[in-house]
């Protein structure tokens, strides 16, 4: 028996990534996934141990445990015997579960009132063109977490990989369940353009997966790395980018060139909330009243009002679990649909998660600033026509520059808003959560700072926005209750925004913030005028900026 030399063989890319081996790391923990004797072996050694078990008496059971591994060896001329992976019952089993004429990339939208969904979801969908969706079979990747687990210890571990994640299989429609009626979140499917033999190829992959555990991380081994490092593994085009951080959204980014065609699953409070815009007074008087009393529903009702009344008894039942007394007297209606047209941006169209800004600010000095966010949005970025606005970034941090002193203005470690729009028929809390170090005090010291708040998010007219919480924090020891209220009020290329934060100390110190602030898209690229007051300062301060998302 010849075994070939690692470093001469071809493809070897491949072979790391069976093995899921990454940056001289073992990415997958468990013994059961590797035939070398030692821990976390090289894949020299485990190249050799696979060869070494499929040239054994125990070379059928090998590959059809291993089928991936051995089609890699086989299709790349390592001298391996041939097995007929036809007859490995059990995999065979497990390959004829799935549909598997098509493989589609589910992106599930942010959502932030659960810490390991705050930047979205991705899975993996197996789907038969003479099968409905909702009957297939999805592939993701998560922890497993204990349910006792808050934010703050769930972000420790998370970061630091304490958690164990794992490859998981469910039915799309438990996920569209939980996703789209549970939380109220978009799914958008996106089907890829890959050929049978190659899905057949990463079901093997997974069948090999069912002994392996992962160790995971929250901003590189997650969900999206390694569903990306999936399809990486079948792609002959393009391979998974290489990011600090590795967010749902890159999984999207970097097979956008793969996806044929695409469609989205609209939360119910959407589709509600499209056709309250369209009903004329009388209608939106009749919906209310419905809601406040439960009314019958008359067989004199307008389509578009037996829909939405009909809508909104559905999403009593599904998500909140309460039964309308007149449950029967709804569901029994008929009527004709209305077309409800979803213009909320597809996930590839909206604002890149990561932004560098350079800008001139002037306070109390002349300074030339340098602002980098490496994760997602904030409250200036563009979220036209989203009923769920929010304000998620980590690590952003912002340095100030002269001829005569630098110096960090803030650092925020953890920093969300989330401001879901008050509806008639739906009213969610608003709430924040900062951790930091900032100067946002009247010392214009750089401290330690941590808040949280609660509040109410209301839609004042089309497109103009407010939001009120009340926070309560505290800054090197120093406890304070601040009011926060924004304003915005947004078009596709253009944004004006107000806010105030008042902040009142246990000690009667105070200190406000004022700002002012319009912003302008180009495509990808924003310029920003600002205009603040803090009370340290005698006089407005103000800053210009230009800003670039990737």
């Amino acid at each position: 028996m010849t075994i070939i030399n690692l470093s001469a063989s071809q493809n070897l890319d491949k072979w790391y990534k069976l093995l899921h081996y990454q940056n001289n790391e073992n990415l997958i923990i468990s013994n059961e996934f590797y035939l070398s004797n030692s821990n976390y072996p090289s894949p020299k050694e485990e190249l050799d141990s696979t060869i070494g078990m499929l040239n054994s008496k125990l070379g059928f059971e090998t590959a059809c445990n291993f089928p991936a591994r051995y089609k890699y060896l086989k299709n790349n001329n390592y001298e391996v015997p041939n097995f007929n992976l036809k007859k490995c019952v059990d995999l065979n089993n497990y390959i004829k579960s799935f549909s598997k004429d098509k493989i589609n990339l589910v992106f599930s939208s942010e959502y932030t009132n659960n810490p390991s969904s705050a930047f979205g979801h991705i899975m993996l969908l197996f789907s038969d063109k003479n099968k409905s969706i909702e009957e297939s079979d999805v592939i993701h990747f998560a922890a497993q977490t204990p349910r006792t687990d808050g934010f703050f210890k769930y972000s420790y571990k998370g970061l630091s990989g304490k958690y164990n994640g794992y490859f998981i299989r469910e039915p799309f429609f438990k996920k569209l369940h939980e996703y789209n009626t549970l939380e109220q979140r978009y799914l958008y499917v996106y089907e890829l353009d890959f050929k049978k033999e190659q899905i057949e190829f990463l079901l093997y992959h997974l069948y090999e997966l069912r002994k392996a555990t992962f160790k995971y991380y929250f901003f590189d081994v997650n969900c999206a790395s390694q569903i990306s490092d999936l399809l990486a593994l079948i792609d002959d085009r393009n391979a998974k980018s290489n990011y600090n951080f590795y967010l749902p959204i890159y999984s999207l980014m970097d097979f956008e060139n793969r996806i044929t065609n695409q469609k989205s699953f609209m939360p119910t409070i959407n589709k509600i909330n499209y056709l309250i815009n369209k009903m004329n007074p009388e209608e939106k008087k009749l919906f209310f009243n419905n809601i406040k009393y439960s009314n019958k529903v008359d067989e004199s009702y307008t389509n578009i009002l037996k829909e939405s009344i009909q809508l909104n008894t559905i999403l009593k039942f599904r998500k909140f679990n309460i039964v309308d007394k007149n449950y029967e007297n709804v569901m029994n209606q008929t009527f004709i649909k209305n077309e409800i047209i979803d213009t909320q941006k597809h996930p590839l169209k909206k604002v890149k998660p990561t932004n560098l800004e350079l800008g001139y600010l002037k306070t109390y000095d002349n300074f030339i600033f340098l602002k980098y966010r490496p994760l997602f949005t904030e409250l200036n970025d563009f979220q036209f026509n989203n009923l769920q606005k929010s304000e998620i970034n980590t690590l952003t941090w912002e340095v100030l520059l002269n001829n005569s002193n630098s110096k960090l203005n803030y650092l925020n470690l953890i920093n969300i808003k989330s401001l879901p729009k008050q509806l008639t028929f739906y009213n969610p809390l608003s709430w924040s959560l900062y951790l930091g170090l900032n100067r946002l005090n009247s010392y214009n010291d750089l401290k330690i700072n941590t808040e949280a708040g609660f509040g109410r998010t209301f839609n004042i007219i089309e497109n103009l926005h407010s939001s009120l919480l009340i926070n309560l924090g505290f800054d090197n020891e120093n406890i304070y209750l601040k009011p926060f209220v924004y304003l915005d009020y947004e078009f596709e290329t253009f944004k004006l925004s107000t806010k105030y934060e008042y902040k009142t100390y246990l000690n009667k110190d105070y200190f406000y913030i004022y700002s002012l602030s319009l912003s302008k898209k180009f495509n990808d690229k924003f310029l920003n005028f600002e205009i603040s007051n803090l009370s340290s300062y005698d006089e407005l301060d103000y800053k210009l900026s230009f800003k670039i998302n990737f």
